[in-house]
């Protein structure tokens, strides 16, 4: 008799072990189904170029990158200027900040940089202003200072199952 309630176990545990192995392969099918996996669309962005971001139309003009020596950090600051030209069109004040400063990615000596937040912020809606936006960058005593002679700046924007990297070529 105690030799049966073992095999009973023994088969119920079985039968178990299938329903979740069954379980977890139809989640993972799931999951991993080819139209819905997570898309990123690269794209390179010149000069003038337009973008569409949450209701912003955005076009970037130029940037310029100036060096100079920073007493508090005791070390080379890297300034990065971004002019860019937004437009609003939606219906609603929109504020840079959020729609689109937290986007500006600068990639320089193996590390990501943001770019600050920019003053008077708002826009109306259908209007339009050109800006400018700063990245600076504090060089490290450990990296060397090849490794900051080069540098990608992107505009990186995240959607539902989607990610889109514009690089940006402005030099």
């Amino acid at each position: 008799m105690f030799k049966r309630r073992i095999n009973k176990f023994v088969i119920l545990l079985g039968c178990l072990c299938v329903v979740l192995v069954a379980l977890f392969l139809y989640r993972y099918q799931e999951l991993n189904a080819p139209g819905k996996q997570f898309k990123v669309h690269n794209e390179n962005i010149n000069k003038n170029d337009y973008i569409e971001s949450s209701d912003v139309l955005l076009s970037f003009q130029s940037m310029k990158r100036k060096v100079t020596y920073d007493s508090d950090f005791k070390s080379d600051v890297y300034q990065y200027k971004i002019t860019f030209t937004a437009k609003n069109i939606s219906n609603t004040t929109i504020n840079l900040n959020e729609r689109m400063i937290p986007h500006i990615v600068l990639v320089s000596a193996k590390q990501k940089y943001y770019a600050d937040p920019i003053d008077d912020s708002a826009l109306k809606s259908n209007a339009s202003v050109t800006k400018n936006a700063y990245i600076n960058v504090v060089k490290e005593d450990s990296v060397s200072a090849d490794l900051y002679k080069s540098y990608k700046l992107y505009f990186i924007v995240n959607a539902s199952n989607d990610a889109f990297i514009y690089h940006l070529k402005l030099s």
